[in-house]
């Protein structure tokens, strides 16, 4: 028996290609939870940065204190924390109402009332209004109270100086007027009230006329009159 050992002429089957072994993608519901708890994380780690670290001592709830004594019935208390952010948007309130655009050509006085010679919010007078503004001359009657006369103003120019008022004493200075935003007959009338001393306190600017003798408004209240707004009048 013969064996032939020649090779065969047949083809050979084609080999199966090997696929390289990869990582298998991370499915898109996994990946999105990872995220989420980085963020999460990464969240956390800024509230504890940024957060304060001594909490308040006293609760931020408002409560009712009732005490034997008080007649009145409880009474309401907030927490500090309440009264500090209250107090904080009152003075940004006050700030942004005063920020006034002053003129370089007028000289500016203290600021105080230019007929009673208090401040703002003092004896229940209230706010101060203003700037309004009048003309003087250093040869006639200098408000010194207001602005101190300097040698270096000449007495023969005529300089413009800023006056602030309480709503009280404004309205109860005769023959004075509000039109608009403006004062009638400030600037005549202001010299006058200058040239009148209060015979309670003795500073000029009286306005009040009772038995030819001239008050301030908050002195006439002080002393007991009884002041009517509606009439303007003034009587004990």
């Amino acid at each position: 028996m013969k064996v032939d050992l020649k090779p065969s002429s047949a083809p050979l089957p084609p080999k199966k290609s090997q696929k390289k072994k990869g990582k298998k993608k991370k499915s898109k519901a996994k990946k999105d939870d990872e995220e989420y708890v980085e963020n999460i994380q990464e969240a956390k780690k800024l509230k504890a940065k940024f957060s304060s670290k001594k909490k308040a001592k006293d609760d931020d709830t408002a409560y009712l204190k009732v005490s034997g004594s008080n007649t009145d019935g409880p009474k309401v208390r907030n927490s500090q924390t309440h009264n500090n952010l209250l107090k904080r948007a009152e003075e940004a309130q006050v700030n942004r109402v005063f920020q006034i655009e002053f003129r370089p050509d007028v000289l500016q006085t203290l600021w105080m009332c230019a007929l009673c010679h208090q401040r703002s919010a003092q004896d229940e007078l209230g706010d101060l209004f203003g700037p309004y503004y009048v003309n003087i001359r250093p040869e006639e009657h200098w408000p010194s109270f207001l602005f101190k006369k300097s040698l270096k103003l000449s007495k023969n120019e005529t300089y413009c100086i800023d006056v602030w008022f309480h709503g009280d004493c404004i309205l109860w200075a005769p023959d004075i007027q509000m039109k608009g935003n403006q004062l009638t007959c400030l600037e005549e009338k202001l010299h006058q009230f200058w040239k009148q001393n209060c015979w309670v306190c003795k500073n000029s600017g009286a306005t009040i006329n009772v038995d030819n003798r001239f008050m301030h408004f908050g002195c006439a209240k002080k002393q007991g009159y009884k002041m009517d707004r509606h009439l303007l009048s003034v009587q004990l």
